[in-house]
């Protein structure tokens, strides 16, 4: 039988004690007796030991850490992300994956096996590692805030979720025409918003009438509407199909505004309402025309392409599509069969260079 063993320490420092293969601490907090493990390691036990006195001493750790409820920690999630752009989204998972798993627990229980099995599950949920890993993220942040204001005494470390994302699908014209036949007249409208100007679908969905300049030809995202943070022009007026668009949704607006008494804010919208997703009409023209498995992302990969056939500088492109970085950029500059044999067609019609003969000296 293991028998523990007591490293005294002086009065007020805390006390190390060994059981088994583990350390482990004790230290007063308010008049409370607290004890964690530590490790295997004495060095471990003698630095986080060390850390929670200092905290404290600081009057940094929470006299109820102990006592951390999972509900709490969603509070905090759903609190850190008020302000954020995907709010929504948090809210979401949050509400109806994480509150379903952990609802109940104590925030002490939430371990790394605890996560670890919080992944199986999931996974065996059909939901995808891209998910996963993001409700994993959503955790951590709130774990993290917690342990920063001293009302949560460990911080677990995050399981990793391998993800395969990497998507090499594009729309070449004529599938993007006979989609957007099949599409409804909001949807076709924000689908071709999307093809020519290569935005993301939340950037394109938020625009209102005071972003448009049609006297400058001009439309905007401004600084914190963008992935990357930083505002954006996209001069629409050298591209036909985008000015011909913008027009018609224009005058479209008009109409409703005449018709119904009402100020429309939105760029696109039905009688005046937001459109907020094309979900369920995408899937059906997909399903009509053979493309089942595209998604309106697939557009910016598509908006690269063409800037790449046309030989924009990397430097611009990345400015017009809002890539931060060259990396990301290039995840979205495929290429595909054609473009293979088009550009060795290009090599075998090089003219042949003159051969030249060595000449030899004795």
């Amino acid at each position: 039988m293991n028998t523990p063993i007591n490293r005294r320490r002086a009065r007020g420092t805390g006390e190390i004690r060994q059981v088994g293969g583990v350390y482990k601490i004790r230290y007063t907090l308010n008049g409370r007796r607290i004890q964690e493990k530590a490790g295997p390691r004495r060095k471990d036990a003698v630095d986080l030991l060390n850390t929670r006195l200092g905290a404290v001493a600081e009057h940094r750790l929470h006299p109820d850490a102990a006592k951390l409820q999972w509900s709490d920690v969603e509070a905090i999630i759903l609190d850190e992300h008020q302000q954020h752009r995907s709010y929504e989204k948090v809210e979401r998972h949050v509400r109806r994956h994480l509150h379903r798993h952990f609802n109940g627990e104590r925030a002490t229980g939430i371990t790394y096996d605890r996560l670890l099995r919080y992944k199986r599950d999931r996974l065996a949920e059909q939901a995808s590692p891209s998910t996963v890993r993001y409700e994993l993220s959503l955790i951590r942040t709130g774990l993290v805030v917690a342990h920063k204001a001293g009302r949560l005494l460990n911080l677990p470390p995050l399981p990793s979720v391998h993800v395969e994302n990497t998507r090499t699908t594009f729309f070449e014209r004529e599938d993007f025409d006979a989609l957007v036949r099949h599409l409804p007249e909001a949807p076709a409208a924000v689908a071709t918003f999307m093809y020519w100007a290569g935005w993301r679908r939340n950037e394109t969905l938020t625009r209102e009438w005071r972003h448009v300049d049609f006297e400058k030809g001009t439309i905007c995202l401004e600084p914190g509407e963008t992935k990357n943070g930083k505002g954006r022009s996209l001069p629409f007026a050298v591209l036909p199909e985008l000015a011909a668009l913008l027009e018609r949704q224009r005058a479209y607006t008009d109409a409703v505004e005449r018709r119904t008494g009402q100020v429309v804010r939105w760029v696109f919208h039905r009688e005046g309402r937001r459109v907020v997703s094309i979900r369920q009409a995408w899937r059906t023209a997909c399903k009509a025309v053979g493309l089942v498995g595209h998604i309106p992302h697939d557009f910016r990969r598509s908006a690269v392409r063409r800037l790449e056939e046309a030989g924009v500088s990397r430097s611009v492109a990345m400015r017009i599509v809002g890539h931060s970085s060259e990396a990301i950029y290039q995840r979205y500059a495929i290429s595909n069969d054609s473009d293979v044999r088009e550009g060795l067609a290009k090599v075998a019609a090089l003219p042949p260079r003159p051969v030249r003969r060595l000449v030899r000296h004795s």
